[in-house]
């Protein structure tokens, strides 16, 4: 019963905070909520430290490859993007992702089609390739220093990578990292800290 009256509370309050129809959407559909953070606002972020290797280039020029590794001719133009930290052998991660997968059906079903694209710490290009596949995620390839620089300059790696890239990071996995066009931040969802309820951090309006 309690859990009912948090989740009709929340679902009210939702109305309020989250006018639109897709945030209300991923509102009502999680099963749990974290109390009063979970409406917590948070200002886009943008970083003033230089991208290592790609700080003046598109989202175009960047190494993609899709779901299947193969190498992606175009990039997302004109669609909201966002930079998936995360591992399969994270169970903070797989507990997440059903819910990233409704917010993703649920902005298509909403005509704002979203772009997920995975920054892996698996520990083998086969565990990456598998679980691009399992996600259907566009992926940064294993091999090469995308991955890494991406880690640090969002300042997001796992706990396994603290011997690689040290303890001055926000967040562990899993987290998400918005940008625009020309690879620089717009948004965060602390998925880590906050789990299926950060996602209402990504506002698509």
């Amino acid at each position: 019963q309690r859990a009912a009256s948090a989740k009709n509370w929340a679902e009210r309050a939702g109305r309020h905070l989250f006018p639109s129809a897709l945030a209300y959407a991923v509102l009502a559909s999680l099963d749990t909520f974290v109390g009063a953070a979970l409406f917590r606002s948070v200002a886009p972020l943008r970083s003033s430290t230089p991208l290592p290797s790609y700080s003046a280039l598109s989202m175009i020029a960047m190494p993609l490859l899709d779901a299947a590794g193969l190498p992606l001719a175009s990039a997302f133009a004109g669609k909201p993007t966002a930079f998936y930290f995360a591992a399969g052998w994270c169970p903070m991660c797989t507990a997440f992702e059903p819910a990233l997968n409704q917010f993703r059906e649920a902005a298509a079903a909403a005509g704002k089609p979203v772009e997920l694209i995975l920054v892996s710490s698996e520990s083998s290009e086969a565990d990456q390739a598998a679980r691009a596949a399992a996600l259907q995620m566009a992926q940064v390839p294993f091999e090469g220093e995308a991955r890494d620089d991406l880690k640090r300059r969002f300042r997001v790696w796992s706990g396994r990578e603290r011997g690689i890239f040290g303890n001055e990071r926000r967040s562990g996995i899993p987290a998400l990292v918005v940008v625009d066009s020309e690879l620089h931040e717009i948004g965060f969802v602390p998925a880590e800290a906050e789990g299926a309820a950060s996602l209402t951090h990504w506002t698509l309006e």
